[in-house]
């Protein structure tokens, strides 16, 4: 998915990209993403029959390239501070 991401599909690969999550099964969201390849079923099923998801490496590039769009920071400034707070 190259063109950007609407706020559903871009808050949803947020919420992914901190850890994994449960949904319940036929969520349209993560249908759409996981078509585009953004997320994966990882196979689990909590006890109420939610699935759980994860982000895959592209749903992160594609968080990384949106992101100027909702804080008005450029991609690369993202990336530059993701790299130095990971330094201190």
């Amino acid at each position: 998915m190259t063109s950007p991401l609407n706020e559903t599909y871009l808050n949803r690969l947020r919420l992914l990209g901190e850890r994994d999550r449960f949904y319940k099964p036929g969520d349209w969201t993560l249908t759409s993403l996981a078509r585009n390849g953004l997320v994966v079923r990882t196979g689990s099923q909590d006890r109420f029959g939610r699935e759980e998801w994860s982000i895959t490496v592209d749903g992160r590039k594609a968080i990384v390239m949106n992101a100027g769009r909702r804080t008005g920071i450029k991609p690369q400034e993202v990336a530059q501070r993701r790299a130095g707070s990971q330094g201190s």
